[in-house]
């Protein structure tokens, strides 16, 4: 056989076969090259053969799956698709997927019960015919976040940089990934080197209640987390900043971000996804607490680039105080749709901040603008 994103070519002895494909990837022709001769395939909407040539010849069918035809059944890879029924013969394991359709929270459903718009290459994956996934984003992250929550298991998630080498977890360097905390973060510690003489140092404590990087209803770990829960711990800044005689400022710095992973009924989908779960009968929803810890050394040359060696470098080394205006289209709309949401309750990032400021003197110079 040869593949390209579906069975293409066959050959079978000295004979050569090419297949043709409708628009979900099911083989509806086999044609023999340099002959006449060819096998036409046909099924109806969930797959069930009705010209009872499924099998003959080659075993691809419906949407490309490969037919058993002891069983009568089609291998989607992850399970056993049964046509004559329009089910999965089997539970899908990655139930997540499920939960960010609520309308599909049977484990047995195929392609929710819709497969003249979906196929479901792997069972365990949907998808429409042109690719798009709901028009859903999701990352790893989101998804260990939300089938946590699902198997209802209580235990909490909590990360800590390896303990002899300091190096950060996944988690950790997921959170510095995002542009929108990194400009929060930098609002923040990046003015405190200010404060500092050359030859100098300070301590540093700093303890933000609610600190909110996105909003949103897809299954990504920054839109799960979307703000720290001041109940157990919210977002807390710690360590020293020192700066040298050539005025050189290194900030070492621990930052931990805490949380309670619950549904947020500001939006509807969490209602119905909550529900959906509590309802099923097959998952145990419980919410839980994340912390993550994770350390950072940044370092901010006071001539940086006039030699090759002096760079600066860290989480927090390109900072500046106009982030916000340069963030990408994606980010720009994710940081605008949070800052909405926040305004509501009267705590914009620029107010917040500059409560910040004003109520830690001994950290800060002349920095609200």
């Amino acid at each position: 056989y040869v593949w390209d994103f579906n069975v293409a070519y066959m050959e079978e002895g000295e004979k050569e076969f090419t297949y043709l494909q409708d628009e979900l990837g099911s083989t509806i022709r086999l044609l023999e090259q340099g002959g006449e001769s060819q096998t036409i395939y046909g099924y109806d909407e969930f797959g069930e053969d009705i010209y009872c040539t499924q099998g003959q010849i080659q075993p691809f069918g419906y949407t490309g799956y490969r037919y058993d035809n002891i069983a009568d059944t089609y291998f989607a890879q992850a399970r056993e698709y049964v046509p004559g029924v329009g089910r999965f013969a089997g539970e899908d394991k990655d139930w997540f997927i499920k939960f960010q359709s609520p309308e599909s929270i049977n484990l047995y459903t195929y392609c929710v019960s819709n497969p003249l718009i979906y196929v479901d290459k792997t069972g365990f994956d949907f998808r429409s015919t042109v690719g798009d996934y709901f028009g859903k984003e999701k990352d790893i992250f989101g998804l260990m976040i939300g089938e946590h929550w699902m198997v209802g298991t209580g235990k909490d998630i909590v990360e800590f940089p390896t303990m002899y080498t300091g190096e950060n977890g996944p988690w950790g360097q997921y959170m510095m990934k995002n542009p929108i905390l990194t400009g929060k973060v930098g609002d923040l510690v990046i003015p405190i080197g200010n404060k500092v003489k050359p030859g100098g140092s300070i301590d540093v404590t700093l303890e933000i209640p609610h600190m909110v990087i996105e909003n949103g209803e897809n299954a990504v770990g920054y839109q799960f987390l979307h703000g720290t829960n001041e109940k157990v711990g919210g977002f807390k800044i710690s360590g020293n900043i020192s700066k040298s005689k050539k005025g050189d400022i290194t900030y070492m710095m621990t930052y931990a971000w805490n949380d309670i992973i619950d549904p947020n009924f500001m939006y509807a989908t969490d209602i119905e996804k909550s529900n959906s779960a509590k309802e099923n009968g097959f998952f145990t929803p419980k919410d839980y607490e994340i912390h993550l810890t994770w350390y950072d050394t940044t370092i901010i040359r006071e001539r940086e680039g006039e030699m090759f060696w002096q760079k600066n470098s860290g989480w927090l080394r390109n900072w500046n105080k106009d982030w916000d205006s340069k963030l990408s289209g994606e980010y720009k709309v994710k940081y605008n749709d949070s800052e909405n949401e926040q305004a509501i309750i009267g705590v914009r990032w620029e107010k917040l901040r500059n409560q910040i400021y004003s109520s830690h003197p001994m950290y800060y110079c002349n920095t609200i603008d």
